[in-house]
């Protein structure tokens, strides 16, 4: 005869589960979390999710506050790497464009952070570029 669990009441999914299925606190001991691995996990993808869309938002500023193509070129460069290649920084910035409201300003500054970095990109190099 084997023992039953002991079972926890999940705060994300409001479900009673197995102790086994929540993730064990970073402090160590026995104490678990209030969440079972299912919602941690949707609960980190969002908190990813959000975090990639607040780097597309401090990049659209700094790239409508640089002067120098080949400081945007930089920045892009960064943000790029960043984000996991181009694909997956155009897969962000069409994400946060579809995530925002339709002629929101969030919208806008999305679109205009792309010409932007398209723009820079294509200009010649100028003495003022080859300064910084």
């Amino acid at each position: 005869m084997t023992a039953a669990l002991p079972t926890r009441f999940c705060s994300g999914c409001l479900a009673d589960l197995p102790v086994d299925q929540f993730r064990r606190r970073r402090a160590g001991g026995e104490a678990r979390e209030s969440d079972c691995h299912a919602c941690h996990a949707e609960k980190m993808r969002d908190y990813r999710k959000a975090r990639r869309a607040g780097n597309l938002i401090a990049f659209s500023a700094r790239i409508r506050r640089e002067s120098a193509s080949r400081r945007v070129q930089a920045a892009a460069a960064v943000i790029i790497q960043r984000l996991g290649g181009p694909q997956a920084f155009a897969g962000a910035m069409l994400e946060q464009f579809a995530a925002s409201a339709a002629g929101s300003r969030q919208r806008f500054n999305v679109l205009r952070a792309v010409l932007d970095l398209v723009v820079a990109c294509e200009q010649p190099a100028t003495d003022a570029d080859r300064a910084v």
